[in-house]
C-alpha cells in the first residue's frame, strides 16, 4: 500500500497571484527559530547546493533562520543525483504525470527529515521545487508554514488538491531550462519574486532578502 493516497476533490481555479515588494528593517527583533529544508535540483548534490544558496544562508542569520539540506537518493545517469526513482528529463518537463510509484519513497523520506529536524518551511530548486509542490499537493501537513519554489514546476494531474500553504515562486522569464509558466500553481496564496538570472538563484541581496522576509511572514 502506497504512503500518499491523492485524495480526489473538484479542481478550482485560483487567480490570486501577487508581485510584492518587502522591506528589511535591521532593527526587527525575533521570538522563534526557523527551519527550512533545501532540495536542490536535478544533477546537483546537496554539496553544491549549499553554494548555491551562500549568499540566502549567511543573511538568514539576521532573521534567524536556519537552513538544512538533504541529498536526492537516486544516481542520474547525465550526472549528480535525481529525486525520484526513475530520471525525468528537461525536454519533458510541462508533460509529466504524476505517478505515485515514482514520488512515493521521496515523499516519505521528507516527512520524516520534517519530523526529525523540526521543519516549517520547505524550499527547492528546479526539481527540488517539483518535490516541494508534490509533496504539498499530496499531504495535508500542517507543520508546513509556508514554501519557496526557485524555478519549480508541477506534475500534471487535474485532480490534485488546492494547497492551503502560502508559496514563493522565484522565476525568470530569461529561464530556458523550466520556463516561467510552468510555476506551481495549485495554492490559496502564491506569491512572485521576478529575477534576470535565467535557470538559476537570483544573487542580489535586496532580492535574497524578499525571500526571508516572505519566510518570516509567515511564522
Amino acid at each position: 500500500m502506497a504512503v500518499f493516497s491523492l485524495k480526489k476533490i473538484e479542481k478550482k481555479k485560483i487567480n490570486n497571484i501577487h508581485h510584492y515588494n518587502l522591506r528589511y528593517t535591521k532593527s526587527q527583533s525575533f521570538t522563534m527559530s526557523i527551519n527550512v529544508l533545501c532540495l536542490h535540483g536535478c544533477n546537483q548534490t546537496e554539496e553544491a547546493f549549499k553554494g548555491y544558496l551562500k549568499g540566502l544562508t549567511q543573511l538568514a542569520k539576521k532573521y534567524d533562520i536556519n537552513f538544512h539540506f538533504c541529498e536526492a537518493k537516486y544516481d542520474h545517469p547525465d550526472l549528480g543525483k535525481t529525486w525520484y526513482n526513475k530520471p525525468l528529463f528537461v525536454k519533458d518537463i510541462g508533460t509529466i504525470e504524476y505517478d505515485e510509484d515514482l514520488v512515493g519513497y521521496t515523499l516519505e523520506n521528507i516527512n520524516q527529515l520534517i519530523g526529525k529536524l523540526d521543519i516549517s518551511c520547505l524550499l527547492g530548486f528546479s526539481q527540488g521545487s517539483n518535490v516541494v509542490d508534490t509533496y504539498l499537493g499530496y499531504t495535508n501537513d500542517t507543520r508546513i508554514k509556508c514554501a519557496v519554489m526557485l524555478s519549480g514546476y508541477y506534475l500534471v494531474d487535474s485532480n490534485r488538491k488546492v494547497s492551503d500553504v502560502p508559496i514563493l515562486n522565484v522565476i525568470s522569464k530569461d529561464d530556458d531550462v523550466v520556463k516561467y509558466e510552468l510555476a506551481p500553481k495549485d495554492y490559496k496564496s502564491i506569491e512572485v519574486l521576478d529575477h534576470n538570472k535565467g535557470h538559476k538563484i537570483p544573487t542580489s541581496k535586496p532580492q535574497l532578502r524578499e525571500i526571508l522576509a516572505f519566510i518570516r511572514k509567515h511564522h
